[in-house]
């Protein structure tokens, strides 16, 4: 198939590989110029699907004409297919293979999206974050539902930073949000039982199961972390940004 690019940035990252590992890290672009040279070898997505390349699957609901194939964990080259008979494939994005909701599912349903729901109901933030590690059954990303202007840059900064096997969560200007980061799955167990001794309080287990603390410079705008738990602070950001 032919390759088209939804704009010039992913196309350098496509294309470039010095691009793609200053961007990326070597491994995820080593990953991503594979992936790349698998649609040019075949000529439709029928194919790739047919064979398992990639594991490239049809995507559903709102992304319903698109197709992705497996990166680095837990990314996913995601196209879409343009023709029939001679087909085009038109690179859209690189991200996560995976989007929850966690929470109670009455309360997200407007949202056409997929609600893990609580085991462990009325445990804040350590709650959902068990319930997500015990449905995913593996290393997960986690990114508070109350911070619009959370970036793609710091998602990306966050995950090229990260140790693998260790907990990972943010900090910026001396403050942790231990709701933005990555939990592996092989802690699921130490965290439900922080959760059935009732202890709750996210910084002391993160003290406790040794998390690696990850720096957001500061040539990050404070904005990207702001959160919004207030009426008159939604308010305040619509009037600021919108």
């Amino acid at each position: 198939m032919d390759i088209t690019y939804k704009n010039k940035k992913i196309e350098r990252v496509c294309t470039d590989a010095k691009t793609a590992e200053r961007t990326y890290g070597r491994e995820m672009a080593d990953k991503i110029h594979q992936r790349i040279d698998e649609i040019c070898a075949v000529d439709t997505v029928e194919i790739m699907i047919q064979f398992h390349i990639g594991r490239c699957h049809a995507l559903k609901q709102n992304r319903k004409g698109q197709y992705a194939l497996d990166l680095v964990h837990p990314y996913r080259l995601v196209f879409e297919k343009i023709g029939n008979e001679i087909q085009i494939a038109n690179i859209l994005e690189m991200r996560f293979s995976e989007v929850y909701i966690s929470g109670a599912s009455e309360d997200f349903s407007f949202l056409n999206m997929p609600v893990i729901t609580d085991i462990y109901t009325e445990k804040g933030p350590i709650g959902g974050i068990f319930a997500s590690l015990e449905f995913q059954q593996d290393d997960i990303f986690v990114c508070p539902c109350d911070m619009p202007f959370i970036s793609v840059q710091i998602v990306d900064f966050l995950i090229n930073n990260y140790n693998k096997g260790q907990i990972s969560v943010v900090s910026y200007k001396d403050k942790i949000y231990p709701t933005l980061g990555i939990y592996p799955f092989c802690f699921k167990e130490k965290i439900e039982k922080y959760i059935i001794e009732g202890d709750l309080k996210m910084k002391r287990v993160l003290k406790d199961l040794d998390a690696k603390i990850i720096n957001i410079p500061n040539s990050f705008s404070e904005d990207i972390l702001q959160n919004i738990n207030t009426k008159e602070q939604y308010e305040n950001i619509k009037n600021k940004y919108f």
